[in-house]
């Protein structure tokens, strides 16, 4: 039983494949998707009220009337926005209860059993993105409401046809979503594999460019002040030379954790190459100095007698979103520039790069940025 213990605590995948659709610009189309089926339960449910083994009584309609509704605002929901975690999980309890009224007021049992096949789709949803106990609540209700519709078939039809219609509902809503979430396991797996440096478990600078790329526009959009802050690490190749590698990777891995810990959870902090680090974070224009000489503390506290140079550079809140790519380039750019006053200066200290911002360098492919993976400024 360890193994149904372990996949009944699992976390959810919301916030995690939220911010993987987001960064690589699929969250409006997956919105667009799951807003088209939830806006089709509602006309299915309505068209139902016409059909000629639909309701037929004033509750039966009722029922059905309210079943659109529900389908509606889940449509209209996921239509307008990209929803918060306990928003979408009231979604799949919202569509949910949709599908039992729609099943339940037909007066064919036929038609009621087959309305119980759209429960895949909300298992699908579900084991998509949210936890098993969700997963087995709209299980219980398939199941049961299920279980009801194959009684009224055995009344009306035969107890094999019945059952038949049974097994398949339960097939479709057990095989279907347990074998989404295997691909997504698997696939998340090897997706935090691939965006992760395999010493500090930061990002890497591909999956960098694509989060802080969603930070910046994210930032354009709620009128916040974005920070790019480019970190590194000073005296590092004595560090190496005087203790070997071994030593010099236990510092990465500690500085790593360091920045992971004096960051908010909503930082995208990579390592760029070499001991060079990148950040890329929302913070209040009164707070850089603060926040970027916390760093440099943060670090020279580590017992490996390393400091850091820190250049920072932030981008105004009135900026056009679609401009991002540029921007991004622009800040890092900039951000470079000021760390290397700090490193000329003596270096465990940090410099704020003040506007303009430089233009973009000509001849960068896309995705690039400047700087190389030696942690050198191009």
């Amino acid at each position: 039983m360890g193994w149904l213990s372990l996949w009944w605590h699992q976390s959810d995948h919301y916030d995690r494949l939220s911010a993987h659709l987001a960064a690589r610009g699929m969250d409006t189309l997956t919105r667009g998707t799951i807003s088209f089926i939830a806006g089709s339960l509602a006309v299915v449910a309505l068209a139902t009220s016409w059909a000629p083994g639909g309701p037929r009584d004033d509750i039966a309609s009722a029922c059905t009337l309210a079943a659109a509704a529900g389908a509606s605002a889940g449509a209209l929901l996921w239509a307008l926005r990209w929803p918060t975690r306990n928003m979408a999980i009231l979604f799949a309890l919202l569509s949910n209860v949709s599908i039992a009224l729609v099943a339940l007021s037909q007066s064919d049992p036929l038609i009621g059993m087959m309305a119980c096949t759209t429960f895949a789709t909300m298992a699908s949803y579900i084991a998509l993105f949210h936890t098993p106990p969700l997963m087995a609540y709209n299980f219980v209700v398939a199941s049961g409401i299920g279980a009801f519709e194959g009684m009224r078939m055995a009344e009306k039809s035969t107890i094999v046809t019945a059952a038949a219609a049974y097994a398949l509902l339960l097939l479709l809503n057990l095989a279907v979503p347990f074998g989404i979430q295997v691909v997504v396991h698997v696939l998340g797996a090897d997706a935090v594999h691939a965006e992760r440096d395999q010493l500090t478990g930061l990002l890497t600078r591909r999956a960098f460019h694509r989060r802080a790329k969603a930070r910046l526009e994210q930032g354009g959009k709620q009128s916040a002040h974005v920070v790019i802050s480019v970190i590194d690490l000073d005296s590092f190749k004595q560090l190496n030379d005087s203790y070997g590698h071994s030593t010099g990777d236990d510092a990465l891995v500690s500085v790593a954790r360091a920045l992971r810990d004096t960051n908010d959870d909503g930082a995208v902090i990579c390592r760029s190459g070499g001991e060079e680090f990148v950040i890329a974070d929302i913070w209040q224009p009164d707070e850089v100095n603060r926040k970027a000489q916390q760093l440099c503390d943060v670090i020279a506290a580590l017992p490996f007698g390393i400091t850091a140079s820190i250049g920072t550079a932030g981008i105004r809140p009135a900026y056009p979103a679609d401009e991002s790519d540029a921007l991004l380039i622009e800040l890092i750019a900039a951000a470079d520039a000021a760390m290397y006053t700090a490193k000329r200066r003596g270096g465990n200290q940090a410099r704020h790069h003040d506007w303009p911002l430089p233009a973009p360098r000509d001849g960068l492919a896309d995705g690039e940025t400047g700087y190389r993976s030696d942690g050198i400024s191009a």
